[in-house]
């Protein structure tokens, strides 16, 4: 998913959708390991699953630091403001838990539009931006961590289960004091 086309200033910055499958695991790493910020879809009928909290954890291990958690489907449960802050509870726990620093929690319905440009007539309960208000003004910071530095992953191939090869590009130095990487 690319926004670039709809809003070209956010090339600038990467955005990254986040796959819904296990098959697709190796290209969410490759492709979250240089993104800034993630969006992370809630479905509000079931609320906050394994694969949420699995997506979360792979965004906060690599590091990225911004991450839109968006309830959708709220059509779906009559826009239950009471639906929507027990799935934002959860996500609550699990962002503290992870300390991930930057979260967002956005009720939407995608289907009808509800919330993503426009705010919506069926969540006046709702007093926070829309999700295109939302990734235009949300401020990215270029924080560089160099004791914990990120790498971007270039190649992530399995030849033999059990045997998993991740090859990384080294952009700047290594740390004097290098521990070696950690491995999702």
């Amino acid at each position: 998913m690319s926004l670039t086309g709809i809003l070209p200033h956010l090339q600038e910055n990467s955005l990254l959708p986040i796959p819904r499958t296990y098959t697709v695991h190796a290209q969410y790493g490759n492709g979250a390991s240089t993104a800034d910020l993630a969006v992370i879809l809630i479905d509000a009928r079931k609320g906050v699953l394994e694969q949420t909290i699995r997506h979360s954890y792979i965004a906060s291990l690599l590091d990225i630091r911004h991450i839109i958690f968006s309830i959708n489907k709220m059509d779906m449960v009559n826009w239950s403001e009471t639906v929507f802050n027990k799935i934002k509870s959860e996500l609550a726990s699990l962002v503290k838990k992870l300390d991930i620093i930057d979260a967002y929690y956005l009720p939407i319905s995608a289907k009808y539009g509800d919330n993503v440009v426009d705010r919506s007539a069926n969540m006046k309960w709702y007093n926070g931006k829309t999700f295109l208000t939302l990734i235009e003004t949300i401020e990215i910071g270029k924080f560089k961590d160099s004791e914990n530095p990120r790498f971007p992953v270039q190649t992530i191939s399995v030849p033999v289960i059990l045997s998993i090869t991740t090859t990384v590009v080294m952009q700047e130095g290594w740390p004097e004091e290098f521990s070696g990487p950690v491995m999702m």
